[in-house]
Formats: C-alpha cells, sequence, structure tokens
C-alpha cells in the first residue's frame, strides 16, 4: 500500500494583511500573544518526515503509534463471526482509530454500519468517499450551532441513512425542527441509562413515553433502545423490564442496540439485543486484556518508545509521556500501561514528555539500557489513539502503509 501523507510539525507565522497589526487594540493584543480572528496569521505547516513502505519498524523515530495488521485483520474477522453467531449486527465503533480506511476494512468484513460520537467525526467519515451510508450518533445534539451543521449535513449528504439517540423531549423536538427544514425523516433511539451513571432515561416507563413522544414529532421514527454499560446484571435487568413495559403498552418489542468491546462476551444475556457497537476490539488495549478477557497477543496497537534515561538501577525514563499514552487508569491497578518486552515492569507515572517505568521486578543485568526501543499496549487505546496526527500500519516488522487519524480531535 501507498503511504498516506499527513501533516504536523513546525509552523511558520505569516501576518496577514499588509502584513502587521496596525490598530492600537490588536497590537495590544498581539503583545499579549492574541490576535483578533479578522487577523489571525496564514500557517505554513513544514511536513514532517512519515515513515516509508518497506521500513523497519525497529528503526522508527519514537514515541510513534503502530499497528500490527495481522492482529488488527484477525481482531476484525473473530468479532465479526462472534456477531454473526450471536445473530446480532455489528455495527462497529470509529471512536477507537477514527480513520475511514480502517473502518472501510469492517464494512467489508460484514459489519453492518458504523457508530460515531460526534457530529464531526460522522462528516469525516461522511466525506472520506469510502461509502460509509449508514451512520449512528448516539448522542445529545443541542443547540443552534449543532442543529445548523446538522442540517447541512443532511442536505449534503441526501443518501446517507442517520440515525440519531435522545434522552429527553427536548432534543427530539430539535431533532424535528431539522427534519421539517430539510424533508427529511429521521430514526431517533431513545439512550437508556441501564447502570452506568452517564446520561439517558432511568426508567423503563420513561423509555416509552418517550418513544411515544419521538413517533409524534413530525418527521420522526421510533428505533429503539440504546444503552452502554459496564455490567451485564442492570443491563439485563432494564433491558427485561423495558421489554416488558412495551408488551404491556401493547407495542412491539423495540430494537435493542448495546455497545462495548468487553460487553461482546455477555450481549447473549441481554435480552432483546439486535445490534452490538463494539469499538475497542479492533486494536484491544490492556483495559480490554485485564478486564474483557482478551490476551496482549490480541493487541494490535503499541506505543513505540525510547528509554531515553536511566537515572537508578530500577527507574527507566521512556520519551512517550501523557502527550503519547493518555494516562487513564481505567479502574485497574494504577499502572499505565503494559510494556510487552517486560511485563513484570511498572509504568507508574507520566508526565508531559516522560514515562517513569520501574524495572526492579528484574535482575539488574536484564534490565533494558539508555537507546532502547519498547513497545507499550496502554490502559486506553481510543484516547491514545487522539494523540497522534498519524499512525504507522506494519506487518512483519516492516511498515506497510502510514494512516492520517482524520477524525483526530473532532470533539464537537
Amino acid at each position: 500500500m501507498a503511504s498516506t501523507t499527513a501533516h504536523t510539525g513546525k509552523a511558520t507565522a505569516v501576518a496577514a494583511g499588509n502584513g502587521g497589526v496596525t490598530t492600537p487594540e490588536a497590537h495590544d493584543s498581539a503583545r499579549c500573544g492574541v490576535l483578533p480572528a479578522r487577523q489571525w496569521p496564514n500557517i505554513q505547516v513544514e511536513p514532517e518526515d512519515l515513515p516509508a513502505p518497506g521500513e523497519a519498524v525497529e528503526d522508527l523515530e519514537t514515541p510513534v503509534l503502530v499497528v500490527d495488521l495481522d492482529r488488527m485483520e484477525a481482531n476484525i474477522r473473530f468479532v465479526q463471526a462472534y456477531c454473526e453467531q450471536l445473530g446480532v449486527r455489528n455495527r462497529i465503533h470509529i471512536k477507537t482509530h477514527k480513520i475511514p480506511q480502517i473502518a472501510a476494512r469492517q464494512v467489508a468484513a460484514g459489519a453492518a454500519g458504523i457508530t460515531v460520537q460526534k457530529l464531526g467525526e460522522a462528516e469525516v467519515f461522511a466525506a472520506s468517499g469510502l461509502g460509509f451510508d449508514d451512520i449512528f450518533l448516539p448522542y445529545n445534539l443541542l443547540g443552534a450551532a449543532k442543529l445548523r451543521r446538522l442540517r447541512a449535513f443532511l442536505e449534503r449528504y441526501p443518501g446517507i441513512e442517520l440515525s440519531l439517540t435522545c434522552d429527553s423531549t427536548v432534543v427530539a423536538e430539535g431533532l424535528s425542527t431539522v427534519t421539517r427544514q430539510v424533508g427529511r425523516r429521521l430514526k431517533v433511539w431513545v439512550e437508556c441509562d441501564a447502570g452506568l451513571g452517564r446520561a439517558g432515561v432511568t426508567q423503563p416507563g420513561h423509555a416509552l413515553d418517550l418513544a411515544g413522544a419521538i413517533e409524534r414529532l413530525p418527521g420522526l421514527t421510533f428505533g429503539g433502545l440504546m444503552s452502554f454499560t459496564a455490567d451485564a446484571e442492570p443491563s439485563v435487568a432494564f433491558m427485561t423490564a423495558a421489554l416488558a413495559v412495551f408488551r404491556s403498552a401493547g407495542r412491539p418489542a423495540p430494537e435493542v442496540t448495546m455497545g462495548g468491546t468487553r460487553q461482546l462476551r455477555w450481549v447473549e444475556q441481554v435480552p432483546g439485543v439486535t445490534e452490538h457497537r463494539p469499538g475497542t476490539y479492533v486494536f484491544h488495549d490492556r483495559q480490554t486484556v485485564l478486564q474483557g478477557g482478551w490476551s496482549f497477543d490480541d493487541c494490535a496497537g503499541t506505543v513505540r518508545t525510547t528509554v531515553v534515561s536511566r537515572p537508578t538501577a530500577e527507574r527507566g525514563i521512556l520519551d512517550a509521556g501523557s502527550k503519547a499514552i493518555t494516562p487513564e487508569t481505567m479502574g485497574l491497578d494504577g499502572l499505565l500501561g503494559h510494556i510487552v518486552e517486560y511485563p513484570e515492569a511498572r509504568l507508574y507515572r507520566l508526565s508531559e514528555e516522560h514515562g517513569y517505568a520501574d524495572f526492579s521486578a528484574y535482575p539488574e543485568a536484564e534490565r533494558p539500557q539508555v537507546g532502547d526501543v519498547l513497545a507499550v499496549v496502554p490502559n486506553h487505546i481510543c484516547t491514545t489513539v487522539n494523540m497522534f496526527n498519524w499512525l504507522v500500519g506494519a506487518r512483519n516488522g516492516r511498515v506497510e502503509v502510514v494512516w492520517p487519524v482524520a477524525a483526530r480531535g473532532r470533539v464537537r
């Protein structure tokens, strides 16, 4: 595969207009490092040297995010087959990789469509031209700015079926207003809080009431019930009760979509599930290994990092800090990643540009030396990917492709 060009790196500011700040207000602002928006400079970015196809992974400048393509492809095949065995649609979540080219591989393997978490991600994937015509956005869209963007999306992409969620009539009414403006119908699901304590209706009866409200609003169709939860027991209890409420009201059983890679292991326990939305499985991370039952041999994504200092006999300092490996503990053991070459080592602290590792579990002669390159499986691969402008896809220790993380930073 050919390498995909991405740009980042040094920036040179070139003043707009006549080449300088002319007003007193602008001059005062400039001294504080701030320019009015109309006088923002054009930014010229010098391209960063990207790895070349065929280059050895061991020679890559660090820190760098590397994906083992054989493992990634095996993960894609396994989860697709698993969902088919369970009889549920596999609607993959792109929040893990944020890369249209990877999602295209998942869809080609049989995924029913894609899930995005923000409208900005939907915009990136729709604009990719890779045929994503079924997009689910399970997030409340609120406010005039969001609804203007939603309208623009629907007008620009009439061939894409975009489904949304809500947990209140306030959100549903805004969506209905947009459908009337563009002359399209939207499928809207009810988000349910099945134990996570985040967004969503908290009572099964409220799900029925909101479903009815959705159906009464012009331009909206009730899609079903959507949830994401950390544990099987509350999800089973909520969905069992919700289906009973719908039956008692003489309503057909709604579609049920739930999500999470770890949750795949107990999806068949939850009544009525028709669709699942796994994301992390494509790369896996330390959380899915320790809490989800997968193996470190399934982990396709690692951050390669160099030992830049050995200040003491026990401590090693890595060049990957919190700007390369996000410091989430994820309810695990307080450590911040798994060092592949030294599985008993403790990655115990991250500052911005430094990782702190304790190698005292190993005899002194076996500990890494300054200049050694190590691979770290982060606790949370999704947020770690979001730290990089691009990642390397490798096979048999050689670079095969470089992908820009196209939806990186699309948090709106």
